[in-house]
Order: C-alpha cells, then sequence, then structure tokens
C-alpha cells in the first residue's frame, strides 16, 4: 500500500488546513485594527508632549517674546520661576501676534514636530479677552485620525485661568 491515502488521512489533512487557515484569516483581520490604535497612541503622545512643551517650558531662548529675539522652540511658562502649569500673558499675546499673521509654520518649526496641529486656549470668565485660535491655512484635516488633549492651566500666578485645546492629526 505505497503511496496510498485512507480516509481518515484526507479527512484530517482537510480539518488541518480549515484550521489553520481559520487561524490565519482572524489573526490578520486583527492587524490593521491594532495598525490604528499604534498610530493612535503615537498621536496621543506627540500632542501631550506638544501641550507640555507649550505650558511647562519657557522656550528658547527664554525671552523669546521679547522685541529683537528669534523665537528657536517656543514655550508659555515663566523663564523666571519653575511653576507648574503658569504661563505669562506677554508670551500668550505673542503667541497671538505670530498666529494672526500667518505665522502657523512658525509656531510649527518652533514645535518641531512633522504633524499638523491646531490651537485653541480660551480665557476663563475672569480673563475672557484671551483667545488664541493658531491653525493651518487653509483648514485642512486628515480624516484618518486625530488627538485631542485639554488642559488648564493658570495665567499670571493664577490671576486667571484658561483652557488649552489642542488637536493634532
Amino acid at each position: 500500500m505505497k503511496g496510498q491515502f485512507s480516509f481518515e488521512q484526507i479527512i484530517s489533512l482537510i480539518v488541518f488546513i480549515s484550521f489553520a487557515s481559520y487561524i490565519f484569516f482572524v489573526v490578520f483581520s486583527q492587524v490593521p485594527v491594532y495598525i490604528s490604535e499604534i498610530r493612535n497612541e503615537e498621536l496621543r503622545s506627540e500632542a501631550y508632549q506638544i501641550s507640555e512643551l507649550l505650558i511647562n517650558d519657557p522656550g528658547s531662548p527664554p525671552d523669546w517674546y521679547k522685541a529683537g529675539r528669534t523665537l528657536v522652540r517656543i514655550g508659555l511658562s515663566n523663564e523666571t520661576e519653575n511653576k507648574t502649569n503658569y504661563v505669562l500673558t506677554d508670551k500668550l499675546n505673542k503667541l497671538d501676534s505670530i498666529c494672526r499673521t500667518g505665522g502657523y509654520q512658525t509656531i510649527k518649526t518652533a514645535i518641531d514636530t512633522d504633524y499638523e496641529f491646531s490651537i485653541n486656549i480660551t480665557g476663563s470668565e475672569l480673563c475672557p479677552s484671551i483667545k488664541i485660535d493658531c491653525r493651518p491655512t487653509p483648514p485642512y484635516r486628515s480624516k484618518v485620525s486625530s488627538a485631542i488633549i485639554r488642559r488648564l492651566f493658570a495665567i499670571d500666578q493664577g490671576s486667571c485661568y484658561a483652557e488649552l485645546v489642542l488637536e493634532i492629526w
């Protein structure tokens, strides 16, 4: 009986191939979900890093907001005091000025990110004059995925508060 298959061998081969095919399709149907979640996690991480840079870093040079200084890295915190989540009004005003004059690319270079983003800062009832909206022009957005970070911070030693909404895509 050389070279002959029995009925049981054929059935077991079919069952094995079916089981292996099922496992293959189940595993590879989950791969796009994992890739999407990895991208979302990268976006959330980058958004948090940018928000941390904006709120808790004085920037480079620390007095970048003053006349005659060249912006290298943006940061809104006070350069003389090391307090978490306190930013200066002068730096907020300079950021607003740069954004209003079409300096989105300047801000993007100072943040040093490859992603597109929008920065929206809104003051509380105590400081309603603070309203910054910095986004690319024209305002385009990826439909694939994005991450949004919301953070509260104090302005000028806690005299008023504002919210930073940073979206990255």
